[in-house]
């Protein structure tokens, strides 16, 4: 690999460099690919962007109205997408499906549909450039970060039952959370009568949230399972993002347990 000039994480976990070509690292070969754009006049390529959806975008370095659409599998195919009146520098990716790309010198930007690949010139309204040498580097929009963190999160709760020797029966989980459309909840649990035993139990799911509902029989999922109640209770609620762009909010896990004929 040559030089090297920005960085980022795709969401297949693979690290791309943009310098004097774009490079995509493989973590099993632990090598570089190198794409084969060629450098611009001034030996660089510019910034680059993953849109999450199989294609890796990259910019020149102010020399040329154009950026690049790289295939961002095995064959790593190219073309390149005319930006008239920006001279692309840096790029970026929101999530409305724009592909983003900013003229340093010409203080306007691209816009960029990811299916049509149609271009709109922005920030060019302001009796000419609206932006004063857009230097960008980062992840403005926060896609990128989106695309290289873990889509699955973890809270955990340990519950104690009965302390005066009687059995627990344990009855309900119930659920304060929003999950809005392509995000979802999967309560699992696992029980036993000492710490010990229960660090080497398996989790079982007792239901996913939302399409079984906030409240979830935990005493029916133990006998299903054919799971004796014991004195502890962990409670594991892993919170997914499926399409890796909505997050559901949890905010409150309650659990409720029977003792002596008492409802805690």
């Amino acid at each position: 690999m040559g030089s090297a000039y920005r960085v980022i994480v795709d969401e297949n976990n693979a690290p791309w460099i943009s310098g004097d070509d774009a490079y995509r690292f493989d973590r099993d070969t632990e090598e570089f690919e190198e794409v084969g754009l060629g450098a611009g006049g001034f030996g660089f390529v510019g910034g680059i962007a993953s849109d999450g959806e199989g294609s890796i975008w990259v910019g020149t370095y102010t020399d040329g109205q154009y950026v690049h659409r790289i295939a961002n599998d095995d064959t790593l195919e190219h073309h390149t997408v005319d930006t008239p009146g920006v001279s692309t520098f840096g790029t970026a990716v929101d999530f409305d499906r724009h592909a983003w790309t900013f003229g340093y010198n010409d203080g306007t930007a691209a816009a960029i549909d990811l299916d049509t690949e149609t271009v709109e010139h922005v920030f060019d309204t302001c009796n000419g450039p609206c932006l004063n040498m857009p230097y960008v580097r980062g992840d403005i929009t926060g896609l990128q970060r989106r695309n290289a963190l873990n889509p699955t999160g973890t809270f955990t709760r340990l519950v104690e039952g009965c302390d005066s020797g009687a059995d627990t029966e344990w009855g309900r989980i119930v659920i304060d959370a929003d999950t809005p459309a392509g995000s979802n909840l999967v309560v699992s649990v696992k029980t036993a009568d000492d710490l010990g035993a229960l660090a080497a139990m398996e989790w079982l799911t007792v239901g996913i949230v939302p399409d079984d509902g906030t409240e979830l029989d935990l005493a029916a999922a133990l006998e299903r399972a054919g799971v004796e109640p014991g004195h502890y209770l962990s409670v594991q609620v892993r919170l997914q993002s499926l399409d890796r762009v909505t997050s559901p909010t949890l905010r409150r896990v309650d659990v409720q347990w029977g003792c002596e004929g008492m409802i805690e």
